[in-house]
């Protein structure tokens, strides 16, 4: 339902007043927690390299999709009773939207597909993947007369099925949530300008 609403969104606003085709790339350093089947807390680290490509509408608001790459340590202890996170993330479809007045802005992201890839084999010698997450990132940003925008930022995952392992592929009884908050750094670095419909 959100996905059909946000192309309503992208089909009128477009219609409306499409400035330009924006692109912009960004670094993030998190604090992640995540609970394991044991109900332990693991504590990670997730480093993110993100671009973000969409249509700015008037000025000031913009929507498009972002896709990333993560990878992410594990900061707390590891062992037969405490699952390990440690895994490379990537994500290739999340649209989002966001508003800027001011140099302050707000980017709301959406989750529809991102696999999480467990770095560690387990007792089976099985690397598993965990897809199909469920979630969304909210982003609060300022940007400077230098060009670079600042932020911070909370996600969460919460992942339906795995791939791979002695059940092969199968759902994930409850889902498994990895959430994270943390700062960002994102510089612009090209726009093609468009025209509005209405316009010359």
């Amino acid at each position: 339902m959100l996905n059909k609403f946000l192309s309503f969104l992208f089909v009128i606003f477009f219609s409306l007043g499409a400035k330009a085709f924006n692109f912009s790339y960004e670094y993030t350093l998190g604090y992640g927690f995540a609970e394991d089947n044991f109900e332990n807390t693991a504590h990670l680290l997730p480093l993110g390299a993100r671009m973000y490509a969409g249509y700015n509408f008037f000025g000031w608001f913009t929507l498009g999709n972002s896709f990333e790459l993560r990878l992410t340590a594990q900061i707390s202890e590891a062992n037969e009773e405490k699952e390990n996170f440690q895994g490379v993330y990537y994500s290739y479809l999340a649209p989002f939207l966001s508003f800027k007045f001011l140099g302050f802005g707000i980017l709301y992201e959406h989750k529809v597909q991102g696999d999480h890839v467990f770095l560690n084999e387990n007792e089976q010698g099985d690397r598993i993947t965990m897809v199909k997450p469920e979630g969304f990132r909210v982003e609060f940003s300022y940007k400077f007369e230098s060009g670079s925008t600042y932020g911070f930022f909370y996600e969460t995952l919460d992942f339906q099925e795995q791939k791979g392992g002695y059940h092969g592929d199968a759902e994930i009884f409850g889902g498994k949530d990895l959430a994270q908050v943390g700062v960002s750094f994102k510089r612009d670095f090209g726009e093609l300008a468009t025209s509005s419909a209405g316009g010359g």
